[in-house]
């Protein structure tokens, strides 16, 4: 049997949530705008679905989907993790 948060074919699954006093729409302007880009990928990284992006650090990935107002899913990989990738699945939804 698997540690528990190790899938089958995929590696570690790990969830965390996090409750905001903001509507979806809000935290979605936010995190798709520059400036919320820039905060948890790194400058120069662009959202676009289907494609590959790369920041100024070196920091790269894919952009795997994207469905607006809903999630973003997306790989991501440094210049130091030696061809090592994460997949990020970012979610929105109302709770509160």
């Amino acid at each position: 049997m698997a540690p528990v948060g190790e899938t089958k074919d995929a590696g570690w699954n790990i969830g965390v949530s996090k409750t905001l006093p903001y509507s979806v729409p809000e935290l979605w302007d936010f995190i798709t705008s520059t400036e919320g880009i820039t905060l948890w990928l790194g400058e120069g990284a662009v959202l676009e679905n289907g494609s590959a992006y790369k920041t100024a650090d070196g920091t790269t990935g894919e952009v795997r989907s994207i469905r607006e107002h809903d999630r973003i899913r997306l790989t991501w990989g440094c210049a130091l993790s030696s061809g090592s990738w994460s997949a990020l699945r970012l979610r929105m939804r109302c709770g509160w």
